[in-house]
């Protein structure tokens, strides 16, 4: 029998209407400076040019080590959905 370790992960899930505005310079300085210890990000959005937004927030994302796993539409709103893959060699910590 193989011994499983469980882990929890935190997961943040947010909306935001945007009002049809362009993405701020600074996306960290908004609604992701709490996502260090997040493992799953995903964020609603709607009222946007949703591929400038969708680069955007990769953009940023990507700081935080977060990899696009897909795009759900509903209606007018995008739902984005990321997460952070990675492994442990050696107890240390490989981000892909």
């Amino acid at each position: 029998m193989k011994d499983v370790t469980q882990e929890k992960l935190k997961i943040y899930i947010t909306t935001w209407n945007v009002g049809f505005s362009e993405p701020p310079d600074d996306l960290k300085a908004d609604f992701l400076k709490d996502l260090e210890d997040v493992d799953i990000f995903a964020v609603g959005i709607q009222e946007c040019k949703f591929n400038t937004w969708l680069q955007k927030l990769q953009g940023t994302l990507k700081f935080f080590h977060f990899t696009l796993m897909n795009v759900i539409t509903m209606w007018r709103v995008k739902q984005i959905n990321l997460i952070i893959i990675y492994f442990v060699i050696d107890d240390a910590l490989h981000f892909c």
